[in-house]
């Protein structure tokens, strides 16, 4: 597996990471701890995930899934027949998080990690607004965050 840092890509200050994930063979990561939120974006392959709140799933290319700050999970990354598994991964930090979710705690605990299916987000790509947000070198940092802002909204 490959991933490249915020600071190789050069985003310090803003509290994004961008970074592609690729892989070759099968693997599987146990008890894997998140400290941040955690977007992820199957490009090729699939990933299947057992939390312990929401049990075990797969997503497929296409799919987003949103893995909430300190979650413990058991992810597989599977590649597909003559091709790698390949996903983009961002990471927020929490000071980001806290900025459009802030308020009191939900009563009912974590949500756990959730997947939104390919149909449901086909008509925003998240991937390239953060992409263009953080690649804009015109934006003073200030706007650069607030821009940052909007695929979590």
């Amino acid at each position: 597996m490959t991933a490249q840092s915020a600071e190789q890509l050069g985003f310090q200050g803003t509290g994004v990471s961008i970074f592609p994930i690729t892989q070759a063979t099968a693997a599987t990561f146990t008890d894997l701890f998140i400290g941040v939120t955690f977007l992820c974006f199957i490009c090729a392959g699939s990933k299947r995930v057992v939390c312990p709140v929401n049990g075990e799933f797969v997503g497929e290319a296409g799919d987003l899934l949103i893995f909430p700050s300190g979650s413990i999970v058991t992810l597989e990354n599977r590649p597909v027949s003559a091709a790698n598994y390949r996903a983009t991964g961002i990471y927020f930090d929490h000071e980001l998080i806290d900025a459009v979710f802030a308020g009191p705690p939900q009563a009912s605990g974590s949500p756990g990690v959730q997947i939104v299916r390919q149909a449901a987000s086909a008509d925003y790509d998240v991937v390239e607004v953060t992409r263009q947000a953080l690649h804009d070198d015109t934006l003073p940092l200030s706007v650069k965050r607030h821009r940052l802002l909007e695929p979590l909204v």
